[in-house]
Protein backbone atom coordinates (compact mmCIF):
# COMPACT_ATOMS: atom_id res chain seq x y z
CA UNK A 1 0.00 0.00 0.00
CA UNK A 2 2.78 2.69 0.85
CA UNK A 3 4.94 1.79 -2.22
CA UNK A 4 1.39 2.39 -4.01
CA UNK A 5 1.03 5.32 -2.52
CA UNK A 6 4.39 6.17 -3.10
CA UNK A 7 4.16 5.63 -6.63
CA UNK A 8 0.47 8.00 -7.17
CA UNK A 9 2.08 10.68 -5.81
CA UNK A 10 5.20 10.91 -7.94
CA UNK A 11 2.54 10.41 -11.33
CA UNK A 12 0.59 13.33 -10.00
CA UNK A 13 3.71 15.53 -8.92
CA UNK A 14 4.91 14.54 -12.82
CA UNK A 15 1.15 15.50 -14.28
CA UNK A 16 1.66 19.04 -12.11
CA UNK A 17 4.92 19.77 -13.28
CA UNK A 18 4.22 18.78 -16.58
CA UNK A 19 1.45 21.04 -16.95
CA UNK A 20 3.08 24.16 -15.00
CA UNK A 21 5.49 23.84 -17.45
CA UNK A 22 2.78 24.04 -20.13
CA UNK A 23 1.47 27.24 -18.92
CA UNK A 24 5.01 28.43 -18.79
CA UNK A 25 5.44 27.55 -22.63
CA UNK A 26 1.78 29.24 -23.34
CA UNK A 27 2.84 32.61 -21.52
CA UNK A 28 6.53 32.75 -23.03
CA UNK A 29 4.35 32.26 -26.53
CA UNK A 30 2.15 35.11 -25.69
CA UNK A 31 4.84 36.84 -24.98
CA UNK A 32 6.67 36.72 -28.33
CA UNK A 33 3.58 37.08 -30.45
CA UNK A 34 2.44 40.03 -28.85
CA UNK A 35 6.50 41.15 -29.17
CA UNK A 36 6.28 39.99 -33.16
CA UNK A 37 2.66 41.37 -34.11
CA UNK A 38 2.22 44.09 -31.59
CA UNK A 39 -1.40 45.08 -30.67
CA UNK A 40 -2.82 45.04 -34.10
CA UNK A 41 -3.23 41.11 -34.66
CA UNK A 42 -5.49 39.75 -37.96
CA UNK A 43 -8.68 38.38 -37.12
CA UNK A 44 -7.22 34.60 -36.95
CA UNK A 45 -4.39 35.18 -34.40
CA UNK A 46 -6.81 36.77 -32.35
CA UNK A 47 -8.62 33.83 -32.26
CA UNK A 48 -5.97 31.51 -31.25
CA UNK A 49 -4.49 34.61 -28.71
CA UNK A 50 -7.72 34.09 -26.80
CA UNK A 51 -7.61 30.53 -26.87
CA UNK A 52 -4.20 30.00 -25.74
CA UNK A 53 -5.07 32.53 -22.76
CA UNK A 54 -8.00 30.15 -22.16
CA UNK A 55 -5.80 27.62 -22.02
CA UNK A 56 -3.38 28.99 -20.13
CA UNK A 57 -5.60 29.75 -17.59
CA UNK A 58 -7.72 26.00 -17.32
CA UNK A 59 -4.08 24.45 -17.06
CA UNK A 60 -3.14 27.07 -13.99
CA UNK A 61 -6.34 25.95 -12.29
CA UNK A 62 -5.64 22.43 -13.20
CA UNK A 63 -2.37 22.16 -11.66
CA UNK A 64 -3.97 23.81 -8.12
CA UNK A 65 -6.91 21.41 -8.22
CA UNK A 66 -4.14 18.62 -8.90
CA UNK A 67 -1.82 19.95 -6.10
CA UNK A 68 -4.74 19.88 -3.51
CA UNK A 69 -5.67 16.14 -4.35
CA UNK A 70 -1.83 15.40 -3.74
CA UNK A 71 -2.54 16.99 -0.58
CA UNK A 72 -5.54 14.68 0.36
CA UNK A 73 -4.00 11.58 -0.65
CA UNK A 74 -0.96 11.96 1.70
CA UNK A 75 -3.33 13.30 4.27
CA UNK A 76 -5.28 9.72 3.86
CA UNK A 77 -1.80 7.88 3.59
CA UNK A 78 -0.40 9.25 6.74
CA UNK A 79 -3.96 8.42 8.60
CA UNK A 80 -4.36 5.25 6.91
CA UNK A 81 -0.48 4.18 8.59
CA UNK A 82 -1.36 5.87 11.94
CA UNK A 83 -4.11 3.75 12.30
CA UNK A 84 -1.98 0.94 11.14
CA UNK A 85 0.45 1.34 13.54
CA UNK A 86 -1.60 1.55 16.34
CA UNK A 87 -3.14 -2.01 16.25
CA UNK A 88 -2.63 -4.38 18.65
CA UNK A 89 -1.40 -7.38 15.90
CA UNK A 90 1.49 -7.66 13.15
CA UNK A 91 -0.43 -5.74 9.79
CA UNK A 92 2.13 -6.57 6.65
CA UNK A 93 0.75 -6.10 3.47
CA UNK A 94 2.45 -7.96 -0.23
CA UNK A 95 2.15 -6.79 -3.72
CA UNK A 96 1.91 -8.71 -6.46
CA UNK A 97 5.45 -9.84 -6.67
CA UNK A 98 5.53 -10.80 -3.30
CA UNK A 99 7.22 -7.88 -2.35
CA UNK A 100 6.39 -6.54 1.52
CA UNK A 101 5.48 -2.97 0.55
CA UNK A 102 3.75 -2.14 4.31
CA UNK A 103 4.90 -3.00 7.74
CA UNK A 104 3.42 -1.64 10.60
CA UNK A 105 5.35 -1.13 14.76
CA UNK A 106 3.38 -4.56 16.26
CA UNK A 107 5.36 -6.18 13.18
CA UNK A 108 8.29 -4.42 14.49
CA UNK A 109 8.03 -5.55 17.89
CA UNK A 110 6.73 -8.98 17.56
CA UNK A 111 9.04 -10.53 14.62
CA UNK A 112 11.76 -8.35 15.58
CA UNK A 113 12.60 -6.91 12.15
CA UNK A 114 12.94 -3.16 11.32
CA UNK A 115 10.62 -1.42 8.69
CA UNK A 116 13.41 -0.44 6.67
CA UNK A 117 14.90 -3.82 7.01
CA UNK A 118 12.33 -5.56 4.91
CA UNK A 119 10.46 -3.06 2.75
CA UNK A 120 10.91 -4.21 -1.15
CA UNK A 121 12.25 -7.54 0.18
CA UNK A 122 10.33 -11.13 -0.96
CA UNK A 123 8.44 -12.01 1.69
CA UNK A 124 9.54 -15.69 1.81
CA UNK A 125 12.42 -14.82 4.13
CA UNK A 126 9.69 -15.01 6.83
CA UNK A 127 8.38 -18.53 6.55
CA UNK A 128 10.80 -21.06 8.14
CA UNK A 129 9.80 -23.49 5.02
CA UNK A 130 12.71 -22.25 2.44
CA UNK A 131 10.57 -21.79 -0.85
CA UNK A 132 11.09 -19.90 -4.24
CA UNK A 133 7.14 -20.55 -4.43
CA UNK A 134 5.21 -17.46 -4.33
CA UNK A 135 3.36 -15.98 -1.35
CA UNK A 136 -0.17 -17.64 -2.38
CA UNK A 137 1.13 -20.55 -2.18
CA UNK A 138 3.10 -20.79 0.28
CA UNK A 139 0.18 -19.03 2.48
CA UNK A 140 -1.65 -22.28 1.02
CA UNK A 141 0.60 -24.61 2.24
CA UNK A 142 0.67 -22.83 5.64
CA UNK A 143 -2.68 -22.13 6.43
CA UNK A 144 -3.97 -25.73 4.35
CA UNK A 145 -7.08 -24.12 3.08
CA UNK A 146 -8.11 -22.64 6.35
CA UNK A 147 -8.43 -18.55 6.74
CA UNK A 148 -6.04 -18.79 10.02
CA UNK A 149 -3.83 -21.24 11.51
CA UNK A 150 -0.58 -21.38 13.67
CA UNK A 151 2.47 -21.55 12.18
CA UNK A 152 6.56 -20.57 12.52
CA UNK A 153 7.76 -17.48 11.44
CA UNK A 154 11.90 -16.86 11.64
CA UNK A 155 13.13 -13.75 13.17
CA UNK A 156 16.04 -11.63 12.99
CA UNK A 157 18.30 -13.98 15.25
CA UNK A 158 17.21 -17.17 13.35
CA UNK A 159 14.79 -18.26 16.12
CA UNK A 160 11.79 -19.56 15.29
CA UNK A 161 8.65 -18.19 17.02
CA UNK A 162 4.94 -20.09 16.96
CA UNK A 163 2.37 -17.82 15.35
CA UNK A 164 -1.21 -16.85 14.40
CA UNK A 165 -1.48 -16.41 10.45
CA UNK A 166 -4.47 -14.83 8.92
CA UNK A 167 -3.77 -14.29 5.37
CA UNK A 168 -6.63 -11.84 3.10
CA UNK A 169 -6.15 -12.01 -0.16
CA UNK A 170 -7.33 -8.46 -1.33
CA UNK A 171 -9.25 -9.65 -4.88
CA UNK A 172 -10.48 -5.38 -5.32
CA UNK A 173 -7.22 -4.59 -5.30
CA UNK A 174 -5.53 -4.25 -9.14
CA UNK A 175 -1.90 -5.69 -8.18
CA UNK A 176 -3.40 -8.32 -6.55
CA UNK A 177 -2.17 -7.03 -3.63
CA UNK A 178 -2.28 -9.86 -0.41
CA UNK A 179 -2.94 -8.63 3.89
CA UNK A 180 -1.11 -10.85 6.36
CA UNK A 181 -2.46 -10.35 9.64
CA UNK A 182 0.11 -11.86 12.52
CA UNK A 183 -0.98 -12.41 16.58
CA UNK A 184 1.15 -13.79 19.43
CA UNK A 185 -0.79 -16.51 20.35
CA UNK A 186 0.19 -15.72 23.83
CA UNK A 187 -1.65 -12.74 23.78
CA UNK A 188 -4.78 -13.77 22.36
CA UNK A 189 -4.97 -16.66 24.65
CA UNK A 190 -4.98 -13.86 27.21
CA UNK A 191 -7.52 -11.92 25.65
CA UNK A 192 -9.55 -15.00 25.52
CA UNK A 193 -9.11 -15.62 28.87
CA UNK A 194 -10.15 -12.23 29.46
CA UNK A 195 -13.72 -12.92 27.74
CA UNK A 196 -14.43 -15.86 29.58
CA UNK A 197 -13.19 -14.36 32.65
CA UNK A 198 -16.06 -11.17 32.08
CA UNK A 199 -18.84 -13.98 31.26
CA UNK A 200 -18.12 -16.02 34.44
CA UNK A 201 -18.34 -13.12 36.67
CA UNK A 202 -21.79 -12.34 34.77
CA UNK A 203 -23.22 -15.31 35.24
CA UNK A 204 -21.99 -15.31 39.34
CA UNK A 205 -23.43 -11.78 39.33
CA UNK A 206 -26.92 -12.86 38.63
CA UNK A 207 -26.94 -15.73 40.52
CA UNK A 208 -25.76 -13.09 43.17
CA UNK A 209 -28.40 -11.20 43.11
CA UNK A 210 -31.23 -14.39 43.73
CA UNK A 211 -29.21 -15.67 46.48
CA UNK A 212 -28.86 -12.46 48.38
CA UNK A 213 -32.51 -11.70 48.09
CA UNK A 214 -33.58 -15.30 49.15
CA UNK A 215 -30.91 -14.67 52.79
CA UNK A 216 -32.06 -11.10 53.56
CA UNK A 217 -35.68 -11.97 54.20
CA UNK A 218 -35.23 -15.03 56.17
CA UNK A 219 -31.94 -13.47 58.37
CA UNK A 220 -33.95 -10.18 58.86
CA UNK A 221 -36.20 -12.62 61.08
CA UNK A 222 -34.22 -14.01 62.71
CA UNK A 223 -32.21 -11.55 64.32
CA UNK A 224 -34.92 -9.99 65.00
CA UNK A 225 -35.91 -13.49 67.24
CA UNK A 226 -32.28 -12.98 68.07
CA UNK A 227 -32.65 -9.60 69.28
CA UNK A 228 -36.16 -10.58 71.29
CA UNK A 229 -34.69 -13.79 72.97
CA UNK A 230 -31.55 -11.24 74.25
CA UNK A 231 -33.83 -9.10 75.72
CA UNK A 232 -36.18 -11.31 77.44
CA UNK A 233 -32.94 -13.76 78.66
CA UNK A 234 -30.94 -12.93 82.18
CA UNK A 235 -28.63 -16.14 82.11
CA UNK A 236 -25.67 -15.43 80.95
CA UNK A 237 -24.32 -18.44 79.00
CA UNK A 238 -27.50 -17.83 77.28
CA UNK A 239 -26.22 -14.48 75.97
CA UNK A 240 -22.53 -15.86 75.83
CA UNK A 241 -24.15 -17.67 72.86
CA UNK A 242 -26.85 -15.56 71.57
CA UNK A 243 -23.94 -12.77 71.22
CA UNK A 244 -21.71 -15.23 68.96
CA UNK A 245 -24.92 -15.99 67.38
CA UNK A 246 -25.50 -12.24 66.40
CA UNK A 247 -21.51 -11.76 65.24
CA UNK A 248 -22.17 -14.70 62.81
CA UNK A 249 -25.51 -13.41 61.69
CA UNK A 250 -23.39 -9.92 61.39
CA UNK A 251 -21.08 -11.55 58.87
CA UNK A 252 -23.70 -13.32 56.98
CA UNK A 253 -25.14 -9.40 56.38
CA UNK A 254 -22.19 -8.07 55.30
CA UNK A 255 -21.64 -11.48 52.94
CA UNK A 256 -25.56 -10.69 51.61
CA UNK A 257 -24.74 -6.81 50.99
CA UNK A 258 -21.26 -7.42 49.35
CA UNK A 259 -22.72 -9.90 47.01
CA UNK A 260 -25.30 -7.40 46.30
CA UNK A 261 -22.45 -5.05 45.63
CA UNK A 262 -21.13 -7.20 43.71
CA UNK A 263 -24.20 -8.46 41.01
CA UNK A 264 -25.12 -4.44 40.65
CA UNK A 265 -22.37 -2.17 41.83
CA UNK A 266 -23.07 1.12 43.90
CA UNK A 267 -24.90 3.85 41.29
CA UNK A 268 -24.27 7.18 41.73
CA UNK A 269 -23.44 10.43 39.62
CA UNK A 270 -20.74 10.32 37.56
CA UNK A 271 -18.43 13.45 38.10
CA UNK A 272 -15.06 14.30 37.97
CA UNK A 273 -12.75 12.62 40.77
CA UNK A 274 -9.20 13.49 42.25
CA UNK A 275 -7.87 10.07 43.46
CA UNK A 276 -4.82 11.78 45.54
CA UNK A 277 -8.07 13.06 47.64
CA UNK A 278 -9.58 10.07 47.87
CA UNK A 279 -6.35 8.24 48.70
CA UNK A 280 -5.16 10.72 51.09
CA UNK A 281 -8.85 10.37 53.05
CA UNK A 282 -8.80 6.37 53.22
CA UNK A 283 -5.14 6.19 54.71
CA UNK A 284 -6.31 9.22 57.23
CA UNK A 285 -9.54 7.01 58.20
CA UNK A 286 -7.51 3.61 58.49
CA UNK A 287 -4.28 4.49 60.48
CA UNK A 288 -6.70 4.37 63.58
CA UNK A 289 -7.55 0.49 62.47
CA UNK A 290 -5.96 -1.04 65.04
CA UNK A 291 -3.92 -3.71 62.66
CA UNK A 292 -2.19 -0.66 61.88
CA UNK A 293 -0.15 0.25 64.64
CA UNK A 294 2.89 -1.83 63.40
CA UNK A 295 2.79 -0.24 59.99
CA UNK A 296 4.01 2.90 58.04
CA UNK A 297 2.37 4.27 54.96
CA UNK A 298 4.58 6.27 52.77
CA UNK A 299 2.66 8.21 50.06
CA UNK A 300 4.01 9.70 47.20
CA UNK A 301 1.09 11.02 45.19
CA UNK A 302 1.86 13.13 42.11
CA UNK A 303 0.31 17.03 43.05
CA UNK A 304 -0.24 17.57 39.05
CA UNK A 305 -2.13 14.45 38.71
CA UNK A 306 -5.39 15.07 36.66
CA UNK A 307 -9.08 13.78 37.64
CA UNK A 308 -10.76 10.75 36.28
CA UNK A 309 -14.54 10.19 35.58
CA UNK A 310 -16.31 7.96 38.00
CA UNK A 311 -18.48 7.71 40.79
CA UNK A 312 -16.57 8.67 44.45
CA UNK A 313 -18.36 5.80 46.24
CA UNK A 314 -17.21 2.87 43.38
CA UNK A 315 -13.23 4.77 43.20
CA UNK A 316 -13.09 4.44 47.62
CA UNK A 317 -14.19 0.86 47.44
CA UNK A 318 -11.17 0.22 45.25
CA UNK A 319 -8.66 2.28 47.47
CA UNK A 320 -9.78 0.78 50.38
CA UNK A 321 -9.90 -2.82 49.17
CA UNK A 322 -6.64 -2.44 48.32
CA UNK A 323 -5.05 -0.88 51.09
CA UNK A 324 -6.82 -3.53 53.18
CA UNK A 325 -5.47 -6.23 51.20
CA UNK A 326 -2.13 -5.08 51.77
CA UNK A 327 -2.97 -4.48 55.55
CA UNK A 328 -3.66 -7.93 55.94
CA UNK A 329 -0.33 -9.30 54.12
CA UNK A 330 1.23 -6.90 56.42
CA UNK A 331 1.22 -8.08 60.08
CA UNK A 332 4.87 -8.13 60.86
CA UNK A 333 7.09 -5.22 62.86
CA UNK A 334 8.03 -2.75 60.36
CA UNK A 335 6.02 -3.17 57.45
CA UNK A 336 5.42 -0.56 54.66
CA UNK A 337 2.72 0.14 52.65
CA UNK A 338 3.80 2.77 49.75
CA UNK A 339 1.00 4.39 47.65
CA UNK A 340 2.12 6.05 44.32
CA UNK A 341 0.01 7.98 41.71
CA UNK A 342 1.02 9.58 38.66
CA UNK A 343 0.17 9.75 34.95
CA UNK A 344 1.09 7.56 31.89
CA UNK A 345 -0.08 8.91 28.71
CA UNK A 346 -3.46 8.50 28.98
CA UNK A 347 -4.16 7.25 32.03
CA UNK A 348 -3.75 8.08 35.81
CA UNK A 349 -1.98 5.24 37.74
CA UNK A 350 -2.59 4.65 41.63
CA UNK A 351 -0.03 1.78 42.85
CA UNK A 352 -0.50 0.10 46.13
CA UNK A 353 2.54 -1.74 46.91
CA UNK A 354 3.60 -3.91 50.45
CA UNK A 355 6.21 -6.06 51.62
CA UNK A 356 3.93 -8.66 53.32
CA UNK A 357 2.87 -12.55 52.49
CA UNK A 358 3.01 -11.75 49.20
CA UNK A 359 0.93 -14.22 46.49
CA UNK A 360 2.19 -17.24 45.22
CA UNK A 361 2.65 -17.83 42.23
CA UNK A 362 0.21 -20.79 41.85
CA UNK A 363 -2.90 -18.58 42.30
CA UNK A 364 -1.99 -15.36 41.17
CA UNK A 365 -4.16 -15.72 38.63
CA UNK A 366 -6.88 -16.39 40.41
CA UNK A 367 -7.09 -13.39 42.98
CA UNK A 368 -9.98 -11.51 40.97
CA UNK A 369 -12.17 -14.59 40.91
CA UNK A 370 -15.22 -14.22 43.05
CA UNK A 371 -15.04 -15.89 46.52
CA UNK A 372 -11.55 -16.45 46.31
CA UNK A 373 -9.30 -16.37 49.03
CA UNK A 374 -6.64 -16.94 51.24
CA UNK A 375 -7.55 -15.77 54.34
CA UNK A 376 -8.71 -17.52 57.34
CA UNK A 377 -12.12 -19.05 57.24
CA UNK A 378 -14.46 -15.59 58.51
CA UNK A 379 -11.85 -13.02 57.75
CA UNK A 380 -12.72 -12.46 54.05
CA UNK A 381 -15.21 -13.30 51.69
CA UNK A 382 -13.47 -13.31 48.28
CA UNK A 383 -15.44 -10.77 46.55
CA UNK A 384 -13.09 -7.89 47.60
CA UNK A 385 -10.93 -8.24 44.52
CA UNK A 386 -13.63 -8.99 42.16
CA UNK A 387 -15.84 -5.84 43.38
CA UNK A 388 -13.18 -3.99 42.57
CA UNK A 389 -11.89 -5.30 39.35
CA UNK A 390 -15.14 -4.91 37.71
CA UNK A 391 -15.36 -0.95 38.64
CA UNK A 392 -12.07 -0.45 37.45
CA UNK A 393 -13.46 -2.21 34.05
CA UNK A 394 -16.47 -0.61 34.07
CA UNK A 395 -14.63 2.98 33.99
CA UNK A 396 -12.28 1.68 31.11
CA UNK A 397 -9.77 0.85 33.12
CA UNK A 398 -7.81 -2.42 34.49
CA UNK A 399 -5.93 -3.86 37.39
CA UNK A 400 -2.83 -5.80 37.33
CA UNK A 401 -0.71 -7.43 40.35
CA UNK A 402 2.63 -8.56 40.60
CA UNK A 403 4.18 -10.52 43.58
CA UNK A 404 7.06 -12.16 44.90
CA UNK A 405 6.43 -14.10 48.05
CA UNK A 406 7.53 -12.60 51.39
CA UNK A 407 9.29 -9.69 49.34
CA UNK A 408 7.07 -7.55 47.39
CA UNK A 409 3.18 -7.41 45.94
CA UNK A 410 2.25 -4.79 44.11
CA UNK A 411 -1.52 -3.88 42.68
CA UNK A 412 -1.75 -1.03 39.78
CA UNK A 413 -4.40 0.33 38.81
CA UNK A 414 -4.71 2.68 35.24
CA UNK A 415 -7.99 4.72 35.10
CA UNK A 416 -8.49 6.58 32.19
CA UNK A 417 -7.65 10.64 32.19
CA UNK A 418 -10.99 12.43 32.21
CA UNK A 419 -10.49 15.29 29.07
CA UNK A 420 -13.81 16.08 28.21
CA UNK A 421 -16.31 17.89 30.75
CA UNK A 422 -18.62 15.58 32.68
CA UNK A 423 -22.09 15.69 31.43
Amino acid sequence: MKKMLNFVWLMKVKVVLKIFSLALFIGAAIIELKALLGLNYPPDVKVYHALVIQLAAISFLLMLYIQELIKKVSKARKRWEKLANNLTCCVILVDKNDKVSFWNKKAEEILEWKAEEVLGKDISFLFSTKSSAPIAEICTVHLRGLKKCETDILLKNGRLKRVELTDIPLSGARDKERLLIVRDPLEVSALEGKLMQSEKLACIGHLAAGVAHEISNPLSSIQSLVQLVQRKSKEQETQKNLKKVREHIDRIARIVRELVDFSRPTTGEMTRVQINDIISSAVGLLRYDSRCEKLKFELALNENLPEVKGVPDQIHQVVMNLILNSIDACQKMGSTIEIKTYRNGKFVVMEVIDDGEGIKPEIIDRIFEPFFTTKDVGHGTGLGLSVSHGIVASMGGHIKVESTPRVKTKFTVCIPVDNQEVK
